[in-house]
């Protein structure tokens, strides 16, 4: 599991909030962590190593992925890389004595992700990675995973600065909101609160804000606020344009 968005998150040792992995040793024999590396590079397999300690089974071990570079055993770790949050290489490598033998990869890249939102494996389902709402640093991921993430919201008319002539009564600005995820509601604001909706027993309901249809006539000084949701799906952050 990981998170490489963490807003919110899991904190470091400097009161941080650095994207992290989990690893998980889910054999029957403790392993020697000396032996493995994690990497960004597909041209670098052994980019960073873990220190000489010892992982039992079952057991969850945290990485931060800040850059720091930090492989003491027992300390906080850190590795020497951070994570892309609209996807990358990332891979866990195993090399006992010399040229690496074997490499778990998320090939041939991990999807864009989310802020708070993890991506890992559900337990006992052929590693399968999905999205998780709630992530869950050194624990199992046991909550509903996300089938995917909502695209992000796109305006027609920008953010900026317009005479008074362009919005005037007679001759208004229209904006229209899109998503290119298919079936996604758009729900926006045009008081500057945010939008929000609940997800009822699979059925969206909006908490605040006006269900988008066609585009929002705009005759004033405005800040309006969006963003796009879908049931089973992460929703997108908020975009405000005024």
């Amino acid at each position: 599991e990981f998170v490489a968005s963490n807003g919110s998150g899991l904190r470091g040792r400097d009161v941080d909030s650095p994207d992290w992995i989990v690893i998980h040793n889910r054999g029957d024999e403790t392993a020697d962590l000396s032996a493995y590396f994690l990497t960004d590079d597909p041209d670098r397999l052994t980019k960073w190593q873990f220190p000489g300690q010892p992982l039992d089974p079952q057991q969850y071990l945290v990485i931060f992925a800040s850059g720091k570079n930090t492989s003491v055993a027992g300390s906080e770790l850190h590795t020497n890389f951070k994570l892309d949050v609209d996807g990358e290489y990332l891979a866990l490598s195993f090399r006992p004595d010399g040229v690496p033998v074997r490499t778990q990869q998320l090939s041939p890249e991990y999807p864009r992700q989310a802020t708070d939102v993890s991506y890992g494996i559900v337990p006992d389902t052929n590693d399968t990675f999905h999205y998780f709402g709630e992530p869950t640093p050194g624990a199992a991921n046991t909550a509903t995973p996300y089938l995917g993430l909502v695209r992000d919201t796109s305006f027609s008319v920008d953010r900026g600065f317009y005479s008074k002539q362009l919005t005037a009564q007679d001759n208004p600005l229209s904006v229209a909101i899109t998503s290119n995820t298919t079936d996604a509601t758009i729900v926006y604001t045009l008081d500057g609160s945010s939008p929000a909706v609940e997800d009822v027993e699979g059925q969206l309901q909006v908490i605040n804000g006006s269900i988008y249809s066609d585009p929002i006539v705009i005759d004033t000084t405005t800040a309006l606020r969006a963003a796009a949701y879908k049931t089973g799906f992460v929703g997108t952050n908020i975009d405000t344009h005024t």
